[in-house]
């Protein structure tokens, strides 16, 4: 029997939160030049994109027709990447996910995922 895929989840939360620190944190700037198009394919939730471009991040749902990267995952697990609990090059070597197209996505997700978690321990008082 196959699980209901959800409309929202651990992993859709996950990746909206990253996306509103990082615009609160600089944004752009801190992108650094970096565009990609990161389509996260949730094993347990609905297929999401996030586009990354000079004005910033956008969060769409769906599928996109030529992302530069993308990754397959349980959105729990994938929530721990983007709350910057692991990296996703862990996730990928545990077998926790998979990724086809551009790996310097990955390795540029995880800069960002490194900031928000920065962001949101300050917000927090525990510092970095």
């Amino acid at each position: 029997m196959t699980e209901p895929v959800s409309a929202t989840g651990d992993g859709f939360a996950a990746l909206s939160s990253l996306t509103e620190l990082i615009e609160g944190v600089g944004g752009a700037a801190r992108l650094g030049g970096w565009e990609a198009v990161m389509q996260i394919d949730f094993t347990d939730e609905a297929t999401r994109h996030l586009l990354v471009t000079s004005s910033g991040l956008s969060l769409r749902d769906g599928t996109h027709i030529k992302p530069t990267v993308v990754i397959h995952g349980r959105g729990a697990d994938l929530a721990r990447a983007f709350n910057g609990e692991v990296d996703m090059t862990q996730l990928l070597a545990r077998g926790q996910a998979t990724s086809e197209g551009r790996y310097r996505d990955l390795i540029e997700l995880g800069r960002l995922t490194g900031a928000a978690k920065k962001a949101r321990l300050a917000a927090a008082g525990t510092g970095a």
